[in-house]
Formats: C-alpha cells, sequence, structure tokens
C-alpha cells in the first residue's frame, strides 16, 4: 500500500494504479458478464453499461520505455528518484541524462526534467572551455532541447552557438 501512495503522485503511476487498470489484462479480458434479465434477453441499458466498463479499463504500454530506449537501469534512477527525491540519481553522462529526461518526461516527473535540463546546461558550459567539439555537442542538443521543451538549455545552446 505505500508503494502505491508514492507512486501515485506520478500521473503515469497513478494511470497504473487506478481503478480502471487490471494488471496484464487488456481492455475488455476477465470482465465477468453482466446478468441480464431472467428470460435471457439482454436490456439495452445493461450493454451500454458492459461497453462503457470495457472501454473505461487503461490500457498502458509499459514496454514504451524500452522502445523510447530508455534501460531499466535508467528506469530504476527515475523510481529512485521519485522515491527519495534526490539529485544523485542523475547520470553523469550527457547521453544517460538525455535518457532519463525521456523518461521523466514520459511519466510526468518535471522537477527530475528540470535538473536534468541543469546538469545538460552545466554540461554544455563546461564543454565551451577548451572543447572543439563544443559546438557539435550543443547541435546534437539542440533538436533534443526543443522537442522535450528544455527552454533554458535551447536558450544556452542559442546562445553557445551565436559565440562561435
Amino acid at each position: 500500500m505505500g508503494h502505491k501512495c508514492v507512486l501515485a503522485k506520478i500521473p503515469f503511476f497513478k494511470a497504473l494504479l487506478s481503478e480502471t487498470w487490471r494488471e496484464g489484462q487488456r481492455p475488455g479480458q476477465g470482465e465477468e458478464p453482466l446478468n441480464g434479465p431472467l428470460n435471457g434477453e439482454e436490456d439495452a441499458s445493461e450493454a451500454l453499461e458492459a461497453s462503457v466498463l470495457q472501454q473505461s479499463v487503461a490500457e498502458v504500454d509499459i514496454d514504451g520505455f524500452t522502445k523510447d530506449g530508455v534501460s531499466i537501469e535508467i528506469f530504476r534512477k527515475l523510481l529512485d528518484f521519485i522515491y527519495t527525491g534526490s539529485e544523485d540519481v542523475i547520470p553523469e553522462s550527457p547521453n544517460d541524462i538525455t535518457e532519463l529526461v525521456v523518461a521523466a518526461e514520459r511519466v510526468g516527473v518535471t522537477q527530475l526534467v528540470r535538473l536534468c535540463e541543469r546538469d545538460l546546461i552545466v554540461f554544455l558550459a563546461n564543454d565551451t572551455e577548451g572543447n572543439e567539439n563544443c559546438n557539435e555537442n550543443a547541435r546534437a542538443l539542440s533538436d533534443f532541447a526543443r522537442a522535450y521543451n528544455l527552454r533554458r538549455l535551447a536558450r544556452h545552446i542559442d546562445a553557445t552557438l551565436a559565440l562561435s
């Protein structure tokens, strides 16, 4: 029950843990048939109720994380952040940080997205000091920043590229 309370604060997990989510089932699977009138004819309102019940069961594709390139290690870091709130979960590698942004954005952990954005800005700021690949790294992160609405990072990239 404690896990449910912690995870239910996050929109993605709240949907997973809602009453309409049935773990391991597709919508409509495992539904108990509604009992019709005694004469065996199904009443129209009962048919409508059964249809609404089947449509209200949420289907969430958990495999989407791995399809988006999020590793189990990064997913664990996401869960660690949800439970602890600790910035220590943010990896040092910019590639891993972008992977964490994808996972955090997908589940709605905006605080972690912003912390990762900050670390990517720090990476680029440190990268500009005596590094020939600075513009290449900035360009590589530019599309990512815009795709994930990382405005501060996008502004930093624009300023970095304008200076070169």
